[in-house]
């Protein structure tokens, strides 16, 4: 009998199977190395969002039995399992997990597949919100969600509507974050200028403040 996880690293290989082919009709056609580049990156995405599905569900879906012991309280595993989505940078995952809690209707008092895999409370993941954090350090906030949506266009994901939203909701969150960061910085540099090691970097954001 074929397991959900091997099910999945299977289709992990099929996509891998699909890189090769891609790869040698590449080759017979004379492309150039960019265009394989660009040809290998969504296929590349796909396959590891397989990979990534197939880890996740490795940890079970987080059955622990009726009741558990958390901080001293009697927590109730939930009728029905609930769906945490996670959005990573290969794409979307939606894991169904048992959780606990005090009722069907409250706030879910424990997660352990949460927990054991490290999901974040939110959606997105936080790769995907460190590079955010990241490419607004070295260049203006608007222009560093820029870089990241054409960066990640190739994608299937990225490339639906569902990936706009899921970028504006980093945005938000991430712009009042990096606005803290850059007013500290502009007390002591009201150029906005500074050195991030040995590059000379600046922050738009508190340009237009």
């Amino acid at each position: 009998m074929i397991t959900t996880k091997e099910l999945n690293i299977f289709k992990a290989q099929e996509q891998f199977e699909r890189m090769r082919e891609f790869l040698e009709q590449a080759l017979n056609e004379g492309q150039r190395v960019d265009e394989v580049e660009r040809g290998l990156f969504p296929r590349a995405m796909t396959m590891c969002l397989e990979m990534l599905r197939s880890f996740v569900e490795a940890h079970g879906d987080g059955d622990r039995g009726e009741t558990v012991e958390r901080e001293g309280e009697t927590l109730t595993r939930l009728p029905q399992p609930h769906e945490k989505r996670y959005l990573s940078i290969f794409g979307e995952l939606l894991i169904g997990r048992w959780v606990y809690g005090t009722r069907e209707g409250q706030a879910i008092g424990w997660s352990p597949l949460d927990a054991a895999v490290g999901l974040p409370a939110g959606e997105n993941s936080y790769v995907l919100e460190d590079w955010l954090q990241r490419l607004c350090i070295q260049e203006a906030f608007g222009e560093s969600v820029e870089s990241l949506r054409a960066w990640l266009a190739e994608s299937e994901m990225w490339q639906a509507p569902d990936g706009e939203r899921i970028l504006q909701g980093a945005e938000g969150r991430l712009f009042r974050e990096a606005l803290v960061v850059t007013v500290d910085m502009v007390r002591d540099d009201p150029e906005g200028l500074w050195q991030f090691g040995a590059l000379p970097i600046r922050c738009g954001v508190h340009q237009n403040l």
